[in-house]
């Protein structure tokens, strides 16, 4: 029953109990435990999946999870040497890099054909003896503690269940929940990965964890696919064809792999790390369903009988940010209108939230500010804003994917590579003199160290801009002027923004919603 919290409380408040906590994390990290049932239980819970089916979740004690934990950052650098065909573990921005890769052989090879892999219940299944002699290879460090997990079968306590249920044994595959299931999956995976690559050099492989892609010409990428099944098999995996796919512009060409391979055909598109590829259309649809199914949380979120606070905080955390991913790896004019239905859904339900009946211009814009500038923190994404997201989330691709011979590098050689390096000029034009004219040029060096901070970079700009022209509207000498002038500086301080972000966890941070709608109001100069 401890938590992080109990943990840190005792090692803060006691020098003994911080070495009695650091001893027994360390025990664990060694091996030197014996087997502790009540100890190495876990907690199974069943989530549902998306799109049917179930996805059973493994919570094990907090201490259990802290050592593997401090197990993962004594053993830095181990995503370095998976990527570019593993990007789950250790690479910033990894699933941005895959959707990245995938989308830009597509752009440069149109009639390239994308096989996608599915595994049936991939983390419970892969070969512990498997996973134990990757973790030898690979993650020496870690290989005591992973005997001492894996050594034994695990109870898993079913929550939710009827009383009196048993537990299950685990006897199988790493528990998803545990912080170190995600490194054991990705290195037993690595050597099918590399010798897949190594058999077949003329097609791409690029995966997420166990979501797996491949990227060549029919004739090459439907025998690598089944090398790689093959070699999948041997670790414990099962491929579920029903739910793997073949893509290609060329539906011929598409059609012809998922037949050969006994998938199924995506005509127009597939899903990749939560964006869309494929047609335009299809691109577009799958965006706009997105931001329509938002609208309905937000519709839905409206009509709770919650606090007002709590409507505040889950608007502007959570639902309002659900299409963050989308900016950074698809192209602006396949997510503007999407983006938009969601932005002007956000702004409604904030002014609801606040009693605002109706807008205008200056309220409208100090609704979009950033907090630190005295704003209400509604995102307004612009067309430029959005091109340096993109080019941000391109260049961190570049990196992961440096040295890749398959013109998946968004910054490589292609007509994509070229339109990608003509809008950084761009991009770097409209910054007028925010980044240095020597870096206007697309180098590695300015690849690798200046456009990675661009959205950043560009944001904060536009952001400063905006402030600076509220402020200018307040500029004359009039008494109004100079009270709405001063009440914009004011808000703008730290200390005035914390009632937007405080988490009503206790009563002295918990707002009526009285209190809420009038902060509201003085905060953006309204009667």
């Amino acid at each position: 029953g401890l938590t992080y919290e109990h943990i840190a409380a005792a090692a803060q408040a006691s020098p003994e109990a911080r070495e009695g906590a650091r001893a027994f994390v360390n025990a664990m990290l060694a091996g030197d435990l014996p087997h502790l049932p009540d100890l190495l239980d876990s907690r199974l819970i069943a989530f549902a999946k998306p799109a049917g089916g179930v996805r059973p979740i493994a919570i094990g004690e907090t201490w259990v999870r802290l050592a593997c934990l401090c197990g993962i950052a004594a053993t830095p650098g181990i995503g370095g040497t998976l990527a570019p065909l593993q990007f789950c573990i250790g690479v910033p921005g990894g699933t941005q890099c895959l959707v990245q890769a995938l989308r830009t052989r597509m752009a440069n090879e149109p009639s390239v054909v994308t096989v996608g892999l599915d595994f049936r219940n991939a983390f419970n299944t892969l070969d512990r003896t498997a996973a134990l002699r990757a973790t030898k290879k690979r993650m020496p460090g870690l290989l005591a503690m992973s005997v001492w997990l894996k050594g034994q079968p695990t109870r898993l306590l079913p929550q939710g269940f009827p009383a009196g249920t048993e537990p299950l044994l685990s006897t199988t595959g790493v528990q998803q929940g545990n912080p170190l299931s995600m490194h054991e999956y990705a290195v037993t995976v690595q050597d099918a990965l590399e010798e897949t690559v190594k058999l077949h050099p003329a097609v791409a492989v690029h995966a997420i964890a166990d979501d797996t892609y491949l990227q060549g010409c029919v004739g090459e990428v439907v025998p690598a696919t089944r090398t790689l099944l093959g070699l999948c098999s041997a670790l414990g995996l099962a491929n579920v064809p029903h739910k793997s796919f073949a893509h290609s512009g060329n539906a011929e060409l598409g059609v012809q792999a998922a037949e050969a391979l006994g998938f199924n055909h995506k005509v127009d598109g597939f899903v990749s790390g939560g964006a869309g590829l494929g047609t335009h259309e299809f691109v577009r649809a799958h965006a706009q369903g997105i931001a329509d199914g938002a609208c309905e949380r937000i519709d839905s979120l409206l009509a709770l009988p919650a606090a007002t606070q709590d409507k505040w905080l889950v608007l502007s955390m959570s639902v309002q940010r659900c299409m963050d991913h989308l900016v950074r790896v698809v192209p602006w004019d396949m997510l503007e209108a999407a983006k938009q239905t969601l932005e002007d859904k956000v702004t409604s339900a904030a002014c609801s939230i606040a009693g605002i009946s109706n807008l205008d211009d200056v309220t409208g814009a100090q609704l979009s500010l950033p907090l630190r500038f005295g704003g209400i923190g509604l995102q307004a994404v612009s067309d430029t804003a959005a091109l340096a997201a993109y080019l941000s989330s391109a260049a961190t691709a570049h990196g992961a994917l440096k040295g890749s011979p398959h013109f998946d590098d968004p910054f490589g050689p292609g007509d994509l590579g070229d339109h990608v390096r003509e809008a950084w000029e761009h991009l770097h034009d409209c910054g007028d003199g925010l980044w240095a004219d020597a870096d206007r040029e697309a180098t590695e060096a300015v690849i690798a160290n200046v456009v990675p901070r661009a959205q950043r970079d560009y944001v904060h700009r536009e952001a400063e801009v905006l402030r600076d022209g509220l402020l200018n509207r307040f500029g004359n000498a009039t008494p109004d002027a100079k009270h709405h002038r001063a009440r914009l500086l004011s808000v703008g301080c730290a200390a005035a923004s914390k009632w937007l972000v405080a988490l009503p966890v206790a009563p002295c941070t918990r707002l009526s919603t009285a209190d809420m709608q009038a902060s509201f109001k003085l905060r953006l100069g309204r009667p």
